[in-house]
């Protein structure tokens, strides 16, 4: 375990996902807003995202928007 370990250069865990940037999601009292419910990401690259705990990171995210498939479900229902 690092000196510091909320340093997230030195995180314990860290996980490498895939993500697209969501225009609409916007910053709220210097911390990520509440996520749109049916995000619009069409033309937006994915791009390698890395994570790291709570503690550790600049921006603390504690709920990423579901892209794509609460739409599908939604418009299966109908």
């Amino acid at each position: 375990m690092p000196y510091q370990p909320f340093d997230a250069e030195h995180a314990p865990v860290k996980l490498r996902v895939s993500g697209k940037l969501v225009r609409e999601w916007k910053m709220e009292d210097n911390s990520a807003g509440t996520p749109p419910l049916y995000p619009k990401s069409e033309g937006q690259d994915t791009v390698p995202l890395t994570l790291v705990p709570y503690g550790g990171a600049r921006l603390r995210i504690a709920e990423f928007p579901l892209i794509g498939e609460r739409e599908k479900a939604w418009k299966k229902r109908m």
